[in-house]
């Protein structure tokens, strides 16, 4: 049996079983501005039409009107858009496009054009001829200079309790600056003597106006592309609340940004409300790449205004059909989010900083949400972060239809929900070699865990209290939860219950791994109604294909959720895991959409 790619008509049910509030971009254009760079006529003193069009995206935001688009030709923009509109409503709103099959660069760096000379240490002598150095230049930076601001200075730790512990340490005193050699992000150095070690990496003089690097390969970096990021930000409203934006195909790097959790993202809707930003890239990004929410500072600084003004926040989030990767610390992140859409997105190899201690770090990590949904994303390759983190009172939210894999050891797990009272949905998601908790509901109630499949996993679900705070008054417990009609497939500990108001039941056991059985789970009354069965599974990553293989006819269980991964109809009798419509013999599933 061959099953093929998810249907159009995608299941968009919240945990309460009613439709996600989703919409779509209306608008009949009514008029269209050009930018491009390239062109021989282009000038920030045209009118923007197609043969005379504007040089730069900054020229095209600052006229754009609702109602209107901007259609931006290949070519690399080293600048921050800065829009100065919005949009009115889905009817009349204001979009950023690529030209058709136009590859369009927004860049936060600029290359450096300058000799390189021998790299000479801070005591004032040679210290070796691998290294080099450079004056950076300043003219080339805007004012909020990546080299010149730490990664989190102490007054933005201040802001952050929780990460108190960092203060004056490395790397959050490091510049927030990066250096790529040929396109390739070089590492930085806390010291200079550490550059003899690597090659491809950096130091920066205390001054914060020498750059020393190893180069790669060796290489003489004055016959290298080398570049060094100038801007913080690449897309960032003028005012708050700016609403009704479309993002469609761009592609947006080098972004020297920092660890504060809340306005620091490479695209930044800046409390904005209903974006869309779709089929779009954001990489190499010093820390986030793209920053949705309500929220644009944190709580102790917010002014009651502000309070209110995210209070009213209409939400309306779209973020789907992107490419998000090379990011330190985030890929996607958001604060106070309503009726939000996370879809389609692949997100992979973020988390590089290592510095998921101050607790911020996730390659989709949103705060305070309600109805939202996490569908159909490709995460990957994440290190030092969790995969998927839906953090501090969330509510009537669903992770679906997912496929995670390598997942690095972490604290916290590669889907974390944190903090949490009300009903929460994880379902129909596919984990695969993860070294870490699939699924951890630490200080939270009432979320079900169903029908997914874990394989090559070290725990499957951890259920427990992790702190003593309190949400709206009342402490925090983690009861109420519901793991069941999962596959459980070489998960090589067991899951961790610790109140006995959760219900663990109904679910597949395959390959069970030496040091626990499910016959001494059932000792512990879980499980008990749960089977072990002979199963083969493969997954290849790279296809994104599964194969299922069994001689005898899998069990059947009293179903959790209607549809499955494939957005089939659930009978009333189901068998556990992601796929319904398999019970004996050999399936092959093609999970790419």
């Amino acid at each position: 049996m061959v099953c093929g790619i998810a249907p159009a008509q995608t299941d968009l049910m919240l945990p309460d079983g009613k439709p996600l509030q989703v919409w779509e971009d209306e608008t009949e254009y009514s008029r269209i501005y050009y930018v491009d760079k390239n062109h021989i006529m282009a000038s920030d003193q045209n009118a923007g039409m197609k043969d005379m069009p504007f040089r730069t995206i900054g020229k095209a935001a600052a006229v754009l009107k609702p109602g209107q688009k901007v259609i931006i030709e290949a070519g690399t923009y080293r600048e921050t858009v800065i829009p100065v509109q919005g949009g009115a409503s889905a009817k009349k709103m204001i979009c950023y496009e690529a030209a058709k099959g136009a590859k369009v660069i927004i860049s936060g760096a600029e290359k450096l054009t300058a000799r390189w000379e021998r790299s000479i240490a801070p005591n004032g002598e040679p210290f070796s001829t691998k290294l080099w150095q450079i004056e950076l230049p300043e003219d080339r930076f805007d004012a909020s200079n990546p080299f010149q601001h730490q990664n989190a200075s102490e007054e933005e730790i201040n802001l952050m309790p929780w990460a108190v512990a960092w203060k004056n340490r490395v790397p959050y005193t490091l510049p927030r600056g990066m250096v790529f050699q040929n396109d390739r992000r070089m590492v930085q150095m806390a010291t200079y003597e550490d550059l003899i070690k690597l090659q491809g990496t950096y130091w920066v003089s205390d001054d914060r106006k020498t750059l020393h690097i190893h180069p790669f390969e060796g290489r003489d970096p004055n016959h290298q592309n080398m570049e060094v990021t100038t801007r913080q930000q690449l897309f960032k409203p003028m005012e708050v609340g700016v609403s009704y934006i479309r993002i469609d195909g761009l592609q947006f790097e080098k972004a020297g940004n920092g660890f504060p959790r809340i306005g620091v993202g490479a695209v930044f809707v800046n409390g904005g409300d209903h974006w869309l930003i779709e089929n779009s890239t954001v990489r190499q990004c010093n820390s986030v790449g793209l920053e949705i929410g309500a929220r644009i500072n944190e709580h102790s600084v917010a002014t009651a205004e502000e309070t209110q003004r995210v209070k009213k926040h209409m939400g309306g989030f779209i973020v789907r059909n992107n490419e998000i990767y090379d990011c330190g610390t985030g890929g996607i992140q958001g604060h106070n989010l309503l009726n939000t859409l996370v879809q389609n997105n692949h997100l992979h190899h973020i988390g590089w900083q290592d510095v998921e201690r101050y607790w911020e770090c996730a390659a989709i990590k949103l705060l305070v949400d309600v109805n939202t949904i996490v569908a159909d994303n490709l995460i990957h390759h994440i290190e030092a972060a969790c995969a998927v983190w839906l953090d501090w009172d969330i509510r009537n939210s669903r992770i679906t239809r997912n496929i995670i894999h390598d997942i690095a050891l972490n604290y916290n797990g590669a889907v974390f929900i944190e903090a949490s009272k009300v009903p929460n949905l994880i379902d129909n998601n596919i984990f695969w070699d993860l070294n870490c908790i699939g699924v951890a509901l630490y200080d939270t109630d009432h979320t079900a865990v169903v029908n997914n499949l874990f394989g090559e996993t070290e725990i499957a679900v951890s259920s427990r209290v992790n702190t003593n705070r309190k949400l709206n008054s009342v402490p925090l417990t983690s009861k109420g939860n519901r793991i069941q009609n999962n596959i459980f497939y070489k998960v090589r500990q067991k899951s961790i219950m610790e109140s006995r108001e959760n219900t663990f039941d109904r679910n597949l056991f395959v390959s069970e791994t030496k040091g626990w059985t499910l016959q001494n789970w059932n000792l512990e009354s879980w499980d008990t109604n749960s089977h072990v069965a002979e199963l083969a599974l493969s997954f290849d990553k790279e296809r994104l294909m599964l194969v299922l293989s069994t001689d005898v006819t899998l069990p059947k269980f009293q179903r959790s959720i209607k549809h499955d991964f494939f957005q089939n109809f659930r009978e009333e009798e189901t068998t556990a895991g992601p796929f319904s419509a398999f019970t004996k013999g050999k399936a092959t599933y093609w999970l790419n959409r």
